[in-house]
């Protein structure tokens, strides 16, 4: 499966919102699979020109705000055979456009590096070059026929979905590749923020406003906060978990089931106390993950001794191996504010 604006399935629409930001064109409130063609070919076009990627060099597209041309930007650096990051902790980059502060990006002295509204709506007799893909080249660190594999995997999304911003690569396999070229999705909403929280309210305008069915969040402390402000809005709300796209849904019965064991944290509090660690396991029954906080701080090295040594008195305890997700100082912290502190970390 190769990925390129021929192969965007027909039904594509995008939806703007008050809140987007379009440049180059006029606005229409909902524009199509050709209106994404071209801008696809005006973008390759002009990343040929200022940027002279050549094959296989990475490009980090760090957009606070996801809207249209993202869609087309994206897809431009697949036909032009480049690596991709959404990773602001990235290092490996050859190229950035962005539409962050110049400050976020004072350590990326070599790259050739051009902020969006510098390149949007440029007078250019645009060119279109064939770069014909491989099978072989690679997106972040799988092949095209491999990423095919895990985009397979992604869970169904029917309906009007909302992308956020794109912080974490392990999106573009989850989410953002099978909304484009595999879940027949109704029409596509997009809105992006600098600063998270401020952005929730225009979040949730947009939903109801828009009918928005599905809401997907590159990291799970987002969802969590998003549901907690906002605890009936209307839309599904999804985000990875585990290297996985999941719902987060508040709703559902809770249990204590973790890797297909029942937990019973009482008894394993008295166990980490046995291997002379003193803490108090928490399970994040919205998220499934176990978390160990720790009743006095350590530094990483001590902790990574203690998680290991929990890991192994886990295993022997329930005889099958489950890991703890996070460890971290909690103190005598109420279980709430033990969670709110895993899930922002």
């Amino acid at each position: 499966m190769l990925f390129n604006r021929h192969t965007i399935l027909n039904t594509f629409r995008y939806r703007t919102n008050e809140f987007s930001i379009r440049s180059g064109f006029p606005e229409e409130l909902y524009t199509n699979k050709e209106q994404l063609k071209k801008r696809i070919g005006y973008f390759k076009h002009v990343i040929l020109k200022y940027y002279n990627p050549q094959v296989q060099e990475k490009m980090a597209i760090y957009f606070c705000h996801t809207h249209f041309d993202f869609f087309a930007v994206f897809v431009a650096c697949l036909e032009l055979r480049l690596r991709i990051t959404f990773n602001l902790q990235d290092t490996d980059i050859d190229h950035i456009i962005h539409t962050l502060p110049d400050k976020f990006l004072e350590r990326f002295k070599k790259q050739t590096k051009y902020h969006y509204m510098d390149l949007a709506d440029l007078d250019e007799d645009v060119k279109d070059v064939n770069l014909e893909q491989s099978n072989d080249d690679i997106i972040i660190e799988h092949s095209l026929s491999e990423t095919w594999k895990y985009v397979k995997r992604s869970p169904m999304l029917k309906g009007t979905i909302m992308h956020t911003r794109y912080l974490d690569n392990n999106m573009i396999e989850h989410f953002l590749l099978p909304s484009l070229f595999l879940h027949r999705n109704e029409v596509h909403i997009a809105l992006g923020f600098f600063d998270f929280k401020k952005a929730l309210g225009k979040i949730s305008t947009t939903i109801h406003k828009q009918g928005v069915e599905n809401i997907v969040f590159s990291e799970a402390h987002m969802s969590h906060e998003f549901l907690k402000t906002y605890p009936d809005i209307p839309a599904k709300v999804y985000s990875q978990v585990n290297n996985e796209l999941r719902l987060i849904d508040y709703n559902v019965p809770i249990d204590y089931i973790h890797n297909g064991v029942e937990l019973d944290l009482e008894a394993m509090k008295n166990f980490a106390y046995k291997y002379q660690v003193p803490g108090r396991f928490f399970f994040d029954t919205v998220y499934k993950q176990l978390y160990f906080g720790t009743m006095e701080m350590h530094d990483a090295s001590v902790s990574h001794i203690k998680l290991k040594v929990l890991n192994q008195g886990l295993k022997i305890m329930f005889n099958k191996d489950i890991k703890i997700d996070k460890i971290g100082h909690t103190g005598v912290s109420s279980e709430q504010d033990a969670l709110e502190y895993f899930r922002s970390i």
